[in-house]
């Protein structure tokens, strides 16, 4: 069962973080400037919403992915030292642990001018793309046009979908 919800979270995990860099980037460069503030308070707050389920979107993905790799049953991947363990030790856990932390500061920037819906922007990408760089091929070598050709892809599906919600 597990082995099942793995590709379902990850695609999760990626469509909220693609739709939250939609929106950052529909208020960044499609909302009106107002002498240097954010005139759409109603999207600013839907952006936060979508950075909480993104947050959560990786936590869910975290703990299911424990348990696929450590052939295990989700509720025994709860353990929070197993957690911490492949968060702080693992290359791919590492980044998890980036994304992670970049969202949380992202929730912490206030999105009320419009140079912090830029900053929001940089920072959402670099959670975004920290995770493409650890994927399992890439220890492999050989690697590095195929992952920047992911990477080139993600932030062109984040550019293509802000059109899309604005």
């Amino acid at each position: 069962m597990v082995e099942t919800l793995v590709p379902i979270v990850k695609g999760l995990l990626q469509l909220v973080s693609v739709l939250s860099i939609g929106l950052i980037i529909a208020v960044a460069f499609l909302d009106k400037d107002i002498k240097g503030s954010i005139k759409s308070s109603e999207l600013t707050k839907k952006i936060k919403k979508y950075y909480i389920f993104w947050l959560l979107a990786l936590f869910i993905f975290t703990i299911i992915q424990i348990a696929y790799l450590l052939d295990q049953s989700i509720l025994a991947s709860l353990d929070i030292t197993v957690i911490r363990s492949y968060l702080t030790q693992t290359s791919l856990g590492k980044s998890y642990l980036l994304q992670g932390m970049a969202i949380l500061l992202l929730l912490a920037v206030p999105l009320r001018k419009i140079m912090a819906a830029y900053i929001s922007l940089g920072l959402a990408l670099i959670g975004l793309i920290a995770p493409v760089f650890q994927s399992h091929g890439s220890a492999s070598g050989s690697h590095g046009l195929a992952i920047g050709a992911l990477v080139i892809h993600l932030i062109a599906i984040s550019f293509g979908l802000e059109a899309y919600l604005a």
